[in-house]
């Protein structure tokens, strides 16, 4: 059964818009970014892992210097890391053979004699390969476990207001339906009735608006207005397969927030 300020944060969470998957994300990679700042930063076994990762994920380097520069107005946290990781990369660049191997050279030489439907093992090596996840990543992937199997539990329970409130929201997007599904659906077979059927109708009446929407666009039906519905019904739709809130959607590029 998940804490009781589990199920209040999900709560509050699905109050508002997008995907509350989504949002717990963003959520547990602002926590985990600041908790490496400030607690992680200066201890060796901690910048380990970001240096086995080559670093952030490009996202979560954008969170990283955003949170670096609001809290101390100087980016020493990040210079910091990345001289260090500076330091791991120029020994693995320098490492890197400048030749090929005999066996890579044998092999060109055989794709210039050898037909061509003949197959030859390839003599490729993976280069500097990340040998282990974004930290944040993989902060994000368990606290987005955590949230799923809590709600799962808490609808296959029927607690009523997570009911209530999961119904009022726009609902898990497709990617963290699909993962809720895939990881909780045998253990809470209600919850994913439930989600099921939510989705399913929303999908239903979010594609009649929309072929509405359509239709109205040809001039032959140039005089009927379109509702609120129709006008509105490809913002949700996005919201399912992005989790991203519908009124995020204009003319500006993501980059530019």
């Amino acid at each position: 059964m998940p804490f009781a300020i589990t199920t209040a944060n999900l709560i509050e969470t699905m109050k508002q818009p997008g995907c509350p998957a989504c949002a717990g994300e963003r959520r547990a990679a602002r926590k985990a970014v600041d908790a490496f700042l400030w607690e992680s930063m200066m201890e060796p076994a901690s910048r380990e892992n970001t240096m086995r990762a080559w670093g952030f994920c490009p996202a979560h380097t954008r969170l990283l210097v955003a949170a670096d520069l609001r809290y101390s107005g100087l980016p020493l946290a990040t210079n910091i890391l990345y001289e260090q990781l500076h330091g791991r990369s120029l020994a693995a660049l320098r490492s890197v053979p400048r030749q090929r191997s005999l066996a890579g050279r044998l092999a060109g030489w055989l794709r210039h004699i050898l037909p061509a439907e003949v197959e030859l093992p390839s003599p490729r090596q993976r280069v500097l390969p990340a040998t282990a996840p974004c930290p944040i990543c993989a902060s994000v992937d368990q606290a987005t476990q955590n949230t799923l199997l809590a709600l799962f539990e808490e609808l296959d329970r029927g607690t009523a207001d997570v009911v209530q409130a999961y119904e009022n929201s726009d609902g898990l997007c497709l990617p963290h339906l699909r993962q809720g599904l895939e990881r909780a659906m045998q253990d809470y077979p209600r919850a994913a009735e439930r989600l099921l059927d939510i989705a399913t109708a929303r999908l239903e009446g979010q594609r009649a608006a929309m072929r509405e929407f359509i239709r109205k666009k040809n001039w032959e039906y140039r005089d009927e207005s379109l509702t609120d519905a129709e006008s509105q019904a490809w913002r949700g739709a996005l919201t399912f397969y992005t989790g991203i809130p519908g009124e995020s959607f204009s003319h500006k590029e993501a980059l530019e927030d």
